[in-house]
C-alpha cells in the first residue's frame, strides 16, 4: 500500500504553519508540557517504522502532519490527564 493511500494523509496541505496550528491547539485546548513532548516521542517511533513491519511505508509529511498532531494531543492528553476536552473541543 502506497503512503498516499493511508488513513492520516490528507488529499491537500493545510495552509497554516506548524507552530501556529499548535499555538492554536493550545489556545482552545490547554494542555500540560509532557503532552507536546509526548509528541516528540511518537513521531520518532513512526519515523522509524519499517515498511516490512506495519505492511507499507510510513512518511510523515506536510499531508498528515496536522492529522498526525491533532491525533497524538487528543490521545496523549486523555492519557495523561483526568481531565480532558471532548473531540468537538479538539475539533475547533
Amino acid at each position: 500500500m502506497p503512503a498516499a493511500t493511508l488513513t492520516f494523509h490528507a488529499c491537500n496541505m493545510l495552509t497554516i504553519l506548524l507552530e501556529l496550528y499548535l499555538l492554536h491547539i493550545l489556545k482552545y485546548c490547554p494542555t500540560m508540557n509532557k503532552v507536546f513532548l509526548t509528541l516528540l516521542v511518537y513521531f520518532d517511533r513512526m519515523s522509524k517504522l519499517k515498511s516490512n513491519v506495519v505492511g507499507c511505508s510510513f512518511v510523515i509529511d506536510l499531508f498528515n502532519i496536522h492529522c498526525l498532531v491533532i491525533a497524538s494531543v487528543t490521545i496523549t492528553s486523555k492519557f495523561f490527564s483526568n481531565v480532558f476536552y471532548t473531540n468537538s473541543c479538539y475539533a475547533k
